[in-house]
């Protein structure tokens, strides 16, 4: 099982401990070809570096303290 991290937008992410680190995303036409198979497929997070998740309502405190590992504050990470 891969560790969570927060998706931040344009490939980039926080990890757990507090670390802002870039995806790795397929190519374009291997992107298609995933969508393809799977319509729901995200591919706006494909090739993260770990299980990708999106900010609610209810991890927001988890990943709020996760910034602060890092001396970030996610009000500043959300316009990376």
């Amino acid at each position: 099982m891969l560790a969570p991290v927060l998706f931040l937008g344009h490939n980039w992410y926080l990890t757990v401990d507090g670390k802002i680190v870039s995806g790795n995303p397929p190519p374009a036409d291997e992107l298609e070809a995933l969508k393809g198979m799977d319509p729901d497929y995200d591919t706006e997070t494909a090739g993260a570096p770990g299980d990708p998740v999106r900010l609610t309502d209810e991890n927001r405190a988890e990943w709020e303290a996760a910034a602060a590992i890092g001396g970030h504050t996610l009000d500043r990470l959300s316009v990376l």
